[in-house]
């Protein structure tokens, strides 16, 4: 067998590590061809160790790692490990696909992966095609007119910390959103969803302040 390296014949030996036999008829043969190779890599990929032609490439031009390999002849690997020597932070994924159109074919697939993702069994909510009762009382015309009377008979006022609800707040400037509590629960309770004296108007942190608060204390809190 004929070395790669010198060019001279000799007798291969079974390599057991690699399973197969050497190419190489020595150890300093191998050591200068690895050393050969180096030094080839750093003549011919020159650009790579230039930090300013690297950032305007990846950041400017907005090119991927996998296309400056490619131009350059070399492994995707050796572009990402100059990136992190000169310290070239790596897009994200939202801001690589930024301005790319999709086609037809893709966008048809991603919506056709998205259609009843989460409908059925495979929402994590599911429970065996179970309605909640009181899910189901809320939509109802009864429990609509319900609400407009508790808008009527508080003016539009929160019952604990009397905010006018649905104007802008002087502080944080953000609307003071409208929420309707049950005293006594509609799960509990069924008959009492749509009695005007088993409700109060709150604000959004009124709101959630009585929730923290024991079942039997919420009657004491707020005295509509």
């Amino acid at each position: 067998m004929i070395c790669l390296y010198c060019e001279k014949e000799f007798i291969p030996n079974y390599n057991p590590n690699t399973k197969k036999d050497t190419i190489y008829c020595s150890r300093s043969c191998l050591a200068k061809n690895n050393l050969k190779k180096f030094k080839l890599a750093r003549v011919k990929l020159p650009q790579l160790r230039d930090k300013n032609w690297l950032f305007e490439q990846y950041w400017i031009q907005k090119r991927s790692m996998r296309d400056i390999s490619r131009e350059l002849g070399c492994a995707e690997s050796r572009v990402y490990v100059f990136m992190d020597r000169f310290g070239i932070s790596r897009r994200t994924i939202s801001e690589s696909n930024l301005g790319k159109k999709k086609s037809i074919e893709h966008r048809m697939n991603l919506s056709d992966a998205a259609k009843n993702r989460w409908r059925g069994e495979n929402n994590p909510n599911w429970r065996g095609g179970i309605n909640r009762r009181t899910l189901k009382a809320r939509f109802t015309y009864d429990y609509e007119i319900w609400r407009r009377q508790l808008k009527r008979k508080f003016n539009n006022h929160c019952a604990k910390c009397n905010k006018e609800l649905g104007k802008t707040c002087e502080c944080c400037g953000q609307k003071i959103l409208m929420y309707v509590h049950h005293i006594k629960s509609v799960e509990d309770y069924p008959e009492l969803v749509v009695d005007i004296n088993n409700g109060f108007l709150l604000c959004y942190t009124c709101h959630r302040e009585i929730h923290k608060l024991a079942p039997d204390k919420l009657g004491e809190t707020v005295k509509p």
